[in-house]
């Protein structure tokens, strides 16, 4: 896939030139094939001619972030992913919803580094967000309160993660039935967050075979 990414490239060069920002797309796209194949010397640069085209293009920095992030140049990231959430805020506003993804990818950042009161804050403004938009029962609004439920236990917060993790299995259940395959991780978060309490072996028990059965079932 990397090759048709290259000849597009080629493409595209011929047509606009080399330092056209029409360029950028073509760029991004290309960085990111090369990260999935995890061919990062080569997709790096690539980035950084893409932010050289357009220093705004937040696209291009939050994808040099992941970059840098899977490099475990951590500090270099967060530097990048608030650039990003910046230059975003700028553009649309504090409130729309690529301000909550950048919340939430900035948010994680900080857990890597063990500053997890510093997480738990960016997550919970992301999930505000999210709710204000979305509503409380959309399903975007429950893959974020995972993620701050999944914080607040690191943080040994743990009857304040409880109700997150059970809220954000409710929305899943709701939204998608009580055995589709997108339950399985509110389903492992909850059984590990019980058990991380010391109570309900039984309830996490059953979590556990839920888990199991989607697993086995021919869409899981």
């Amino acid at each position: 896939m990397p090759c048709v990414g290259y000849a597009a490239l080629t493409v595209q060069e011929a047509s606009y030139g080399v330092n056209s920002p029409r360029l950028n797309t073509v760029l991004n796209n290309l960085a990111i094939l090369l990260r999935f194949s995890r061919r990062f010397s080569e997709a790096e640069p690539l980035l950084h001619r893409a932010l050289k085209l357009n220093m705004s293009d937040s696209g291009a920095l939050n994808e040099l972030g992941n970059i840098l992030e899977a490099t475990n140049r951590l500090d270099e990231t967060g530097l990048l992913l608030r650039r990003a959430l910046k230059t975003n805020e700028a553009r649309l506003g504090t409130t729309h919803p690529v301000i909550a993804t950048n919340l939430n990818d900035l948010g994680k950042l900080p857990h890597k580094m063990s500053r997890l009161e510093e997480a738990e804050q960016l997550l919970r403004r992301s999930l505000e967000i999210l709710e204000e938009r979305y509503g409380a029962h959309h399903p975007e609004v429950a893959a974020h309160l995972n993620n701050r439920g999944k914080i607040l236990q690191a943080r040994n917060c743990l009857s304040e993660a409880e109700p997150l993790l059970r809220r954000a299995l409710a929305i899943k259940e709701a939204s998608y039935g009580v055995t589709h395959p997108r339950v399985v991780t509110g389903l492992r978060n909850l059984a590990g967050l019980l058990r991380a309490m010391d109570r309900s072996s039984a309830e996490a028990d059953d979590l556990d075979r839920r888990v199991l059965a989607i697993r086995r079932s021919p869409g899981g």
